[in-house]
């Protein structure tokens, strides 16, 4: 059996697709990713891929395997520019996802709708259909994280100072202090200078971060004595806890603070009877 295979198409086809992935990649992530290099890594994805079919190695099936994980594995660096070989697996593995979500729905649709195998080799239809999906993995993310937060009644202490506040368990804060790898969590400046006396210690130690609309930036971050924690009817202290504060986020009466879900797991805090 042959296969006719336009290399043009297939480059074109292949870069919209991998365009939106890398989009949504980085929506999962809460990553900012720029358009050039969107392009850039979806150019190179698209490239590598079609290269592949070039290769006299394996039949169609094999051509496919071996030309998306090579694609991948240069995108996942190009699009995200990994520092370390964790963040770079954990990107490589929710491109990965993305892409399975997408070509999972594509498939769906090639298989059920007879107007979408009709217009399946259009480019136009393709931008559309990319956009479509990528709209749609971004919803079900934002439904799904918005079911995992809630919140909680936290007492922190320095010194013989305390106060009293009402924090967010927000799964979309992954942040640690780079030196001993602990949670970090966020307080409101105004709530931690009272903590604090009026005025922000001089020593802190510096938290890098990437968020959704600003590429990266550094927070300040400050180790409280201690603080007590009220979630699901369980009360717990922990000690030496990592908080840090920033310009960005502001609070209301509803919440000062963004509790780390890395501390409500961890299993040593003890219990306490307020």
């Amino acid at each position: 059996m042959y296969y006719e295979i336009y290399i043009d198409s297939l480059f074109f086809m292949d870069l919209i697709m991998n365009f939106y992935v890398i989009g949504l990649t980085g929506k999962w992530l809460g990553r900012t990713v720029t358009c050039l290099r969107r392009l850039a890594g979806a150019a190179y994805g698209a490239g590598i891929f079609c290269m592949t079919f070039w290769v006299p190695i394996g039949e169609l099936l094999g051509k496919f395997i071996i030309g998306g994980i090579s694609a991948f594995v240069g995108m996942a660096w190009i699009a995200f520019s990994s520092t370390g070989f964790h963040a770079y697996i954990k990107n490589f593995a929710a491109m990965l996802g993305a892409a399975f979500y997408m070509g999972g729905i594509y498939l769906f649709l090639l298989e059920r709708f007879l107007l979408f195998s009709n217009l399946k080799d259009n480019i136009f239809f393709q931008l559309f259909f990319g956009f479509a999906a990528y709209l749609s993995g971004s919803f079900l993310f934002e439904k799904s994280r918005r079911k995992n937060v809630s919140f909680c009644r936290v007492i922190l202490q320095n010194e013989d100072k305390k106060i009293n506040v009402r924090a967010l368990i927000d799964t979309g804060n992954s942040l640690v202090e780079p030196l001993s790898n602990k949670p970090v969590s966020i307080l409101d400046e105004k709530s931690l200078k009272e903590l604090f006396g009026g005025e922000l210690p001089e020593f802190y130690r510096v938290v890098p971060f990437s968020s959704i609309g600003k590429k990266k930036g550094i927070l300040k971050c400050f180790e409280i004595p201690k603080i007590w924690v009220e979630y699901q009817e369980e009360k717990r202290v922990y000690e030496k806890i990592f908080v840090a504060c920033s310009d960005e986020f502001v609070a209301s009466e509803r919440c000062h603070m963004i509790l780390n879900p890395r501390l409500i797991k961890n299993q040593e805090a003890k219990e306490y009877d307020i």
